[in-house]
């Protein structure tokens, strides 16, 4: 019988390596995926997939102008170009230095005029949510025709990040609320929310989370959808939140302590000033 060794693709190999680098450490793992290569054709040739697929999907909060904006791909115009709804904007951005390189008034068509009285309100009301429970996230909110037999479709995206290499730890908090209106009826908000957190002194431990959550709301007309989405929102993360805690404490008090053993197979203590009498410490002592 023949036996076929499926080798992976390297180029995959590579970019897995990427598109999972942890918050705040892609750079570092860029490096270390070249030191590993020793040869830097491969990345190259991945590179600007993998560097643009990674900064949308991880929706990086970026300064400009006096202003912030998120990268993500509900706003995507082109490869390089992402539109700033709440400031009015169009965003050139740099995916290797991760940087934006120049702005412009968003033109006609490039924001829904139908959708606009919507999106501002909502606009406004998970601007201070975020600027109340977050202490560096930012929340946009992002319109497009149509979605599920509706008039057009509001987007939530809420980004938060907090890294801190000094203290071994970096995270993120995405979140994503789609809602489908038909104005004059009810609307539901369905909500996809990822953590990420990696914690490195004296190990390595991650953090990867991915739950959804959903909630219907009225549309009756700007100002309600807004409160009521806004409402939504802000409860259905706070739940989220109240679950990891309990999960933490959780994993404290029985995950951890199941991973060892409380007693030998013995099921007697250990009598250290007697270890000698044990055939583990005439071993040692050999």
């Amino acid at each position: 019988m023949r036996v076929l060794r499926v080798m992976a693709n390297p180029s995959d190999i590579v970019t897995n390596f990427l598109l999972n680098a942890p918050p705040g450490e892609f750079h570092d793992v860029v490096t270390d995926v070249r030191s590993l290569l020793g040869d830097d054709s491969l990345l190259n040739e991945v590179a600007p997939f993998a560097y643009k697929e990674y900064n949308t999907e991880q929706m990086l909060v970026v300064d400009y102008d006096g202003a912030k904006a998120l990268i993500c791909k509900h706003g995507e115009l082109s490869p390089s170009e992402y539109v700033d709804p709440a400031n009015a904007r169009v965003l050139s951005f740099d995916h290797f230095t991760q940087q934006v390189t120049s702005s412009r008034p968003v033109d006609h068509g490039e924001l829904d005029a139908d959708a606009e009285q919507w999106r501002e309100a909502l606009q406004r009301t998970v601007s201070a949510y975020a600027a109340d429970v977050y202490d560096q996230g930012h929340a946009v909110v992002f319109s497009a025709r149509g979605g599920a037999g509706a008039a057009f479709t509001l987007t939530v995206a809420i980004s938060s990040a907090l890294f801190n290499s000094g203290n071994y730890y970096n995270g993120r908090w995405r979140g994503v609320w789609s809602i489908a209106v038909q104005p004059g009826k009810t609307a539901n908000v369905t909500g996809q929310l990822r953590v990420n957190v990696h914690y490195y002194e004296d190990g390595n431990v991650q953090l990867n989370t991915n739950t959804t959550k959903k909630k219907a709301v009225s549309a009756a007309n700007p100002a309600k959808l807004a409160e009521e989405a806004g409402k939504a929102i802000r409860d259905l993360e706070q739940d989220f939140h109240q679950q990891l805690e309990i999960s933490y404490d959780a994993m404290n008090e029985t995950t951890f302590k199941a991973l060892r053993r409380a007693l030998p197979m013995t099921r007697q203590k250990i009598q250290w000033g007697k270890i000698a009498q044990y055939k583990l410490g005439n071993e040692l002592q050999k």
